[in-house]
């Protein structure tokens, strides 16, 4: 059956914003400067999607947009949206393909057409799966798995005794290890990174995000410094365009370099996996979609490189959604967990569950998530409708 409407739901949370942002932020705006001059809102916001089949069948995606998600939401609204609906068949990865066909020569490979695209994408994979009666994971290639490891991302405290308390705390619950948040020099962060690897223990995992804020010289000795700690990772160290200098720090560092998050095509991840410029690939589904994702995922396999999908700014839709990709590959190392993220989720989201610091795959068709429309509304500050 085609769809009779898709709808978008710009969906706002007040929750704590960004680390590090500046207090005056943007007139009239919701968002801050972080301290390298970035967008960040005071909040939580991202975009969701409903679509429905002329039958009655309904679906849902969502995208990340950290900052502007009625830029997203206009993408669907005059563009996409409209574009589903002229089209018989919903078969994801067509429909995938041809959404990114629409606009490729144009160059929006990147930034909010390609979220759109990802918002869609992961409720069409929704939809395919209620159709079918099957899970998201079982079309993608299996349920591998019902239970996935996580660690939980970044440790939201001042003092460095509340940051060790909260890794504990972590550790204790069953994550599987703890990021820190690394935006300095390494003479300043030492004090931290090896205090928290003492408090954690020799077995948990140490997973460090650089946040894309150092250079070549400055990274090296980062990768040093936390290869001494025996860290997972170093994610993000270098900017966020410089290929070639990540696959030089690889070379130079015994600590894998991590990078993905700013990518939203299979084709940019193979640039940079030729290139030798990441050890660990990681997708973001709520901007690559699932069908950009699992091409990922197959390309990072064929590299010999793991995946370790990332997951930002993205309330329960897009977390499930990352799960059942990494249910259903061989090559997916750990899930991140966003603590603030997951309990706003929790507020309009019913069954998206973590659980003694693993991920829980749902068992109902599709997604297996059943969305609260009504609470949802209290968090809705803008939608848009699309109907033939």
């Amino acid at each position: 059956m085609p769809l009779q409407s898709v709808e978008t739901f710009v969906v706002r949370h007040t929750d704590q914003g960004h680390l590090d942002l500046d207090d005056e932020g943007l007139p009239d705006r919701p968002y801050d400067l972080d301290n390298f001059g970035r967008f960040y809102p005071t909040g939580l916001e991202a975009l969701f999607v409903r679509i429905e089949t002329t039958d009655g069948e309904v679906a849902w995606g969502e995208a990340q947009a950290p900052a502007g998600p009625e830029a997203v939401q206009s993408v669907i609204d005059r563009l996409l949206g409209p574009f589903l609906l002229t089209r018989d068949s919903l078969e994801p990865v067509a429909c995938h393909d041809a959404m990114v066909d629409a606009m490729s020569v144009r160059g929006h490979s990147y930034g909010y057409y390609a979220d759109a695209v990802a918002a869609l994408d992961v409720a069409l994979w929704d939809l395919a799966g209620k159709r079918y009666g099957a899970s998201v994971a079982e079309l993608l290639g299996g349920r591998r798995r019902e239970r996935l490891p996580a660690y939980l991302s970044g440790l939201r405290a001042d003092s460095l005794d509340e940051r060790v308390s909260a890794a504990e705390a972590a550790i204790d619950e069953g994550f599987e290890g703890v990021k820190l948040y690394l935006r300095h020099d390494p003479v300043t962060e030492r004090e931290a990174v090896e205090t928290i690897r003492e408090a954690v223990g020799p077995n948990p995992e140490l997973f460090t995000d650089l946040f894309w804020a150092y250079d070549l010289p400055s990274a090296t000795r980062m990768g040093d410094l936390l290869a001494e700690v025996d860290a997972a990772w170093m994610e993000a160290p270098l900017g966020a365009t410089e290929r070639d200098a990540h696959a030089r720090l690889a070379k130079a560092v015994d600590v894998p370099v991590a990078v993905g998050e700013p990518f939203r095509t299979a084709e940019q991840f193979e640039d940079w996996l030729s290139a030798g410029a990441m050890s660990v690939a990681q997708p973001d589904v709520p901007r690559t979609g699932l069908t950009g994702g699992r091409r990922v995922a197959d390309l990072a396999d064929r590299a010999g490189v793991p995946i370790a999908p990332h997951l930002g700014g993205s309330f329960g839709l897009g977390m499930v959604a990352t799960w059942h990709l990494s249910a259903a590959v061989d090559n997916a190392m750990i899930q991140e967990h966003q603590q603030r993220w997951y309990d706003a989720s929790q507020d309009f989201l019913d069954d998206v569950t973590v659980e003694s610091g693993q991920a829980v795959l749902p068992d109902g068709p599709g997604l297996g998530v059943t969305v609260d429309t009504d609470a949802l509304a209290e968090y809705t500050d803008d939608s848009a409708l699309v109907e033939r």
